[in-house]
């Protein structure tokens, strides 16, 4: 559906970067004891989970303040 229709408001890439962090955030947490001992057993997988999935929200918010409605994909909008 994202693909046959166009998004009406500005700053959707927001989306796209929004829904990555999720999937690094379970590849971080599947890799927990690999990045723990790979930075010394400084910082563990658990907590770069917990960063990841944090920035989903902050991203969103981001984008929800940024956005407008873009007036060209509005009007093409209601034409068809």
């Amino acid at each position: 559906m994202a693909l046959l229709l166009p998004p009406v408001y500005t700053q959707s890439n927001y989306w796209l970067w929004a829904s990555a962090f999720y999937p690094l955030a379970m590849l971080q947490e599947t890799a927990d004891k690999v990045i723990y001992a790979c930075t010394f057993h400084t910082v563990s997988g658990h907590t770069l989970k917990h960063l990841s999935a944090a920035m989903v929200p902050v991203l969103l918010t981001i984008m929800l303040a940024k956005r407008s409605v873009d007036s060209g994909k509005l009007l093409h909008a209601k034409s068809t």
